[in-house]
């Protein structure tokens, strides 16, 4: 496991709600009786609550070390759901699904708006007549001086630091790009490091609209959440 995935595993564990989303996306999916297809699954932070809400899920992402802590924990706690390691923006399920949804800014992942389009004229062909997604988008904001720094605990003597610096960012094609470096230190002492770039993909509400309708969805309402709940026509 790289520490990315471990950072990931113990800041976002399986079941936690980041600022009241599992709730509120239950709620949203209340009348949701069809399959839900969650793309960017991960670790299944969101899936499981699904499960245990009474929904069918089927999970989608790119990574295989992400799937792979997700089945484990699936095994170790008596689940089986529907697990995809495919990319999102061309994986083929063969399945019409009751709804969609992308939580916690995993839509801003992906690196271009030619990606982004890409990926919800996927999502449309996977939605039943009627079926609802719902994305969760990062607003944009104030980046030039972005460099922010994370501490996790592992252990009494052990923990992840996390250090993200803004390298570039194109507001006309609204994507910035990150390094990220992912420190282990041990008493003090740093043992490893390891680092990675994140593009990151700003979407304003208008121009997430404005893909909505390129990707063939032209109903799509806007909630206090941030996030767009859409419906196939």
């Amino acid at each position: 496991m790289n520490y990315q995935q471990l950072f990931t595993k113990k800041t976002k564990p399986i079941g936690s709600s980041i600022n009241g989303d599992i709730p509120y996306y239950i709620s949203r999916l209340q009348h949701v009786t069809s399959p839900i297809l969650e793309p960017a699954s991960g670790t299944g932070r969101m899936l499981f609550p699904l499960i245990d809400a009474g929904f069918t899920v089927v999970g989608v992402d790119t990574s295989k070390e992400m799937l792979d802590l997700c089945k484990a924990y699936a095994t170790k706690n008596g689940y089986d759901p529907t697990l995809i390691q495919d990319d999102v923006t061309t994986v083929q399920l063969h399945q019409k699904f009751g709804a969609i949804v992308l939580p916690t800014g995993s839509f801003s992942l992906l690196t271009s708006r030619e990606q982004a389009k890409n990926a919800l004229v996927n999502f449309y062909h996977h939605l039943e007549e009627d079926g609802k997604l719902i994305i969760d988008i990062i607003a944009p904001g104030p980046i030039e001086d972005d460099h922010t720094v994370s501490h996790f605990h592992l252990s009494e003597d052990t923990g992840i630091r996390m250090t993200s610096t803004l390298l570039s960012n194109n507001w006309i094609e609204q994507t910035f790009t990150k390094e990220i470096v992912y420190e282990k230190w041990t008493n003090g002492e740093k043992n490893r490091h390891g680092v990675t770039n994140a593009c990151d993909t700003m979407v304003w509400c208008r121009g997430i609209s404005k893909l909505f309708e390129r990707g063939g969805i032209h109903r799509h309402r806007r909630f206090k959440r941030l996030h767009l709940s859409t419906t196939r026509p």
